[in-house]
């Protein structure tokens, strides 16, 4: 294709793009790349030597975005270095806040029946607002989290030819940290005289926070020990009723100790070791009371994922 944003041979796709309303936390679709700057994305090529191109807005004359108008998504090419050279061009998101099975996820692509390989890293720092990648074309600085590569060999093919999504879910993030994804377009022996690299597409990046806390399910009935399927019940004065308290853990995190206090009934548990994995339910804490009079209660169960008692919700 004509101009430096062109690739060096190879077929379109032969798709057209769709329309994609984004459902994620935090998203960008490239529509124009002029705006990211102000967005907090960052950019800095480490390529050596450079090239004639950086990240650019995509060159729907080699292929069409993945959604949105044809030229909506980023592109880098093998002009990225000169000559023979070692490409090594970042791209960073904004400062997240990051947390164990928050997810990320981004489409790409080359072109059909590109014969020089092409390869993507997704890296991470945990170092708030770092945009540390260091200078040297090897250097990854404060990124030093892999999370996934695409065609990481550089085998000829090894790149997706259509758009392909690809997907990471962190793990081992402490508390209360922040940090960026770095996208990393990486090839050695590149460059318009190498044996490597041609053109990369990048669109739809979506982070999605992990889901926090927990759901609480009460209900109340009148036979021993049954957890019923109701939350409101009318009986005489003097009935005993059970009520019972269920959760479930709708995070990420493994819960270890629980409290849980009703408004009509008082504390039921107090610092309760349990291990709550994510996903799981909670034993069912089953109540039995008199019934004295009109009542409409509120509990609260809060839980703990460490030994010493921090309340979560």
């Amino acid at each position: 294709m004509p101009g430096p944003t062109g690739s060096r041979g190879g077929l379109p796709i032969a798709t057209a793009p769709i329309d994609y309303d984004s459902p994620a936390d935090f998203s960008e679709d490239f529509a124009d790349i002029t705006l990211l700057p102000a967005a907090d994305w960052f950019f800095q090529n480490n390529s050596n030597p450079l090239g004639l191109t950086d990240w650019f807005q995509g060159n729907d004359t080699v292929f069409p975005a993945h959604a949105g108008a044809p030229t909506a998504y980023i592109g880098a090419n093998f002009n990225n270095t000169a000559g023979i050279g070692t490409i090594s061009n970042w791209m960073l998101t904004p400062e997240i806040a990051l947390a164990n099975g928050d997810t990320i996820s981004f489409w790409t692509s080359t072109t059909v029946g590109s014969i020089w390989p092409d390869r993507l890293e997704l890296r991470l720092s945990t170092a708030g607002a770092s945009t540390n990648v260091g200078t040297l074309a090897t250097d990854v600085g404060d990124f030093t989290t892999l999370l996934l590569t695409v065609n990481p060999t550089l085998a000829a093919g090894g790149y997706p030819e259509t758009w392909t999504q690809f997907t990471a879910t962190l793990s081992g993030i402490p508390a209360a940290t922040t940090g960026r994804f770095g996208f990393r377009y990486f090839v050695t022996d590149g460059g318009p005289s190498g044996s490597n690299s041609n053109y990369i597409g990048i669109d739809t990046v979506e982070f999605t926070a992990a889901p926090t806390g927990i759901t609480l399910t009460k209900t109340v009935g009148t036979v021993p020990g049954v957890c019923a399927v109701t939350d409101a019940i009318t009986v005489v004065y003097g009935t005993e009723v059970y009520y019972c308290f269920q959760v479930e853990n709708t995070s990420a995190t493994t819960f270890n100790l629980h409290d849980l206090v009703d408004d009509h009934l008082g504390a039921l548990l107090g610092n309760f070791p349990y291990v709550l994995a994510p996903g799981a339910f909670s034993p069912q804490v089953i109540v039995p009371n008199t019934a004295t009079a009109t009542v409409t209660n509120t509990a609260t169960w809060t839980n703990s994922p460490t030994p010493t008692w921090t309340p979560t919700r």
